[in-house]
């Protein structure tokens, strides 16, 4: 998937992009090359997508909705990290 995608910037403005998106739906990951190397963005994507579980997306959509629960329990989030 390619899609474009207006960037709102601070002090350096507003830009728009190109970017192969790799989707575990929640999860997306965007990768630009800057319009350098299109092909090489699409190739990372085509390899990621490869490499990443389909079941990811359903693990990140379980952990969100108990996202607050962990919250609770492990307050600390230097904790979480070490826990996840």
């Amino acid at each position: 998937m390619l899609a474009l995608i207006v960037l709102a910037g601070g002090r350096s403005g507003s830009r728009a992009g190109s970017f192969a998106l790799g989707e575990r739906r929640p999860l997306q990951v965007a990768i630009s090359s800057r319009g350098e190397a299109p092909m090489v963005a699409r190739w990372l994507r085509e390899t990621l997508e490869a490499t990443l579980d389909e079941g990811l997306g359903t693990l990140a959509e379980w952990l969100g909705a108990r996202r607050e629960a962990l919250r609770s329990r492990f307050p600390d989030t230097a904790r979480r990290r070490q826990i996840y």
